[in-house]
């Protein structure tokens, strides 16, 4: 009985270790938009982030030039950052937490936190979830869209008006 208690702490730390990320905070440089986005001038006010509710209208991939738009079926997909370092998304079901860091155009994500479900979530979802947490940097465009810059990706969102 005390060897299987072991080994389920053992298994329990394991698990939170290498669920546990690493960030460092860098600034990437300007790169030019997709005609989806408003020409209008940039700001990187952090009150323009917070507040809002941003929801993916498109994922940008680099090196590929490639743009999907959203799945027309996928609902949520949406994301909203408060003042106190803490934001909420929403996938295809579940809705989930997580804290961030911002300044100027950086920007990190910290953590996930906990999400309603275990599973259910489109790979669309899925691949929105992950890009999000390498983001590097964010740039808002006029008052209505957002870009979270990531690796290797650009998440494309606009502001949810009620």
């Amino acid at each position: 009985m005390k060897r299987i208690t072991q080994l389920l702490c053992v298994s329990i730390i394991t698990l939170l270790m290498t669920n546990c990320k690493t960030t460092e905070t860098t600034t990437t440089t300007e790169i030019s938009t997709d005609s989806t986005t408003v020409a209008t001038p940039s700001v990187n006010d952090l009150s323009a982030l917070t507040g809002s509710t941003w929801q993916l209208i498109g994922i940008t991939f680099y090196e590929k030039d490639q743009y999907i738009n959203r799945p027309e079926k996928e609902k949520g997909l949406t994301i909203t950052f408060n003042e106190q370092g803490k934001f909420s998304y929403t996938l295809t079901v579940n809705r989930c937490t997580g804290t961030y860091s911002a300044e100027a155009d950086t920007l990190v994500i910290n953590s996930l936190g906990v999400c309603t479900k275990v599973c259910c979530d489109s790979e669309f979802a899925m691949d929105f979830q992950e890009i999000l947490t390498g983001a590097k940097s964010y740039k808002i465009h006029g008052e209505q869209y957002l870009d979270i810059n990531c690796e290797e990706k650009i998440l494309k969102l606009e502001k949810v008006t009620e």
